[in-house]
Formats: structure tokens, sequence, C-alpha cells
């Protein structure tokens, strides 16, 4: 993706990130912009600045008792992590269950895109893709947005948003969860998010 992007697209890529709604709760704005969450030192930021050639912004997030979400900016683009212990009420118990959650939740929020969704047993994946700005007029090109999710030591969700459909397919997704859940795993969670300058 250039650097030139058009405000319509600008604007579908904000709709995308409003729309990486965490299954197992939803969290308030205030608490979204507080920067950084815990939750931030999962992602593999490295990784992501490779795939989407260009530096990431300063992820800004939150932390509670059921769950801790963050996401970065990079290349206009948003990234999205969310991550909950095991035994968190309302977690989704089985991917079925996190997909259906998925699907009620974009559809009270456009009412009009129906999620394209697979469950791969252990990871369930959901792909949005907005074709019309704001005004209902037609994109240069349609915007994607990828969530997967594992219930495997708690709820752990990875989303991507691109108006490439490489950059958000369900495996490129996945491999970047399995990174992060690994890290998860390795504790990397409880480590402070380096800030750095773009």
């Amino acid at each position: 993706m250039t650097s030139d992007v058009s405000n319509a697209t600008r604007r579908a890529l904000a709709m995308l990130a409003v729309l990486t709604i965490d299954t197992a709760t939803s969290t308030s704005i205030a608490a979204r912009q507080t920067s950084p969450a815990k939750v931030c030192a999962l992602l593999p930021i490295q990784e992501l600045e490779a795939l989407y050639g260009s530096r990431a912004g300063v992820p800004r997030g939150t932390d509670t008792s059921t769950i801790s979400s963050c996401t970065v900016i990079i290349a206009n683009q948003a990234v999205k992590v969310s991550s909950s212990p095991p035994g968190t009420p309302d977690e989704p118990k089985t991917v079925k269950m996190g997909l259906k959650a998925l699907t009620a939740m974009v559809n009270d929020a456009t009412g009009q895109i129906k999620p394209e969704q697979k469950d791969y047993g252990t990871v369930g994946c959901s792909r949005i893709t907005i074709t019309n700005d704001f005004r209902n007029k037609p994109l240069d090109k349609p915007v994607g947005s990828t969530t997967c999710f594992q219930l495997d030591g708690g709820y752990l969700s990875l989303t991507l948003t691109s108006d490439d459909p490489s950059i958000i397919s369900d495996q490129r997704v996945m491999a970047l969860l399995a990174k992060t859940a690994d890290r998860r795993k390795g504790g990397s969670g409880d480590v402070p998010f380096p800030r750095r300058p773009l």
C-alpha cells in the first residue's frame, strides 16, 4: 500500500479499526486510549513492520482483569491484539461460539457486512471486506480486516487490516497469532512495550 492513501480509504480503515471488537468483552473508548498495555509486548512488531513495509506507531491499549487489548497503526492500517486469562466470564468455550459472537458483533456494528469465516479446529478466523466509503461511494480498492483467535491458554486474538489481501490472509494472520501465543506462553506480556521512535 502506498503512503498516498485517499480520504475515503482512511475512513474505511478507521471503520475497520472500530470493528476489531473483542469477543470476550468490550472496553470503553477512554480505556482503549491508554498507553501502553502489557499485552502490547505480545505483538511481533518486527514481523509486522516487515509485512506492511513501514514502521509501527506507538501502541495504545488497556489492561483489565478480564481482557487486555492493544492497537498499533502501521502504514495507516490497524493491528490489534487482545488477550484474556483462562476462565474469564463470557469467554467463548469453542471456536464455533467465538465465530458466532464475532458475526453478531459485526452485524450489530454494520448491519450489512457478512463476514467470511473458517473454523480451523483450534483457531477461528473471520474476515470482513468494505467496498464502499461512509458516503456509499466505491473505494479504489476494497479494504479488509481479518481476525484470528484461539482459546488455548485463554482467549487470544489478532486482527490485521489492509487493502492488500495477501497481508490479511487467514494463513498469514494465523502464523502471526502463533508467534503472539508463543510470546504469551513465554511471559513476554508482563514486560512493558518499549517505546520506539518512528
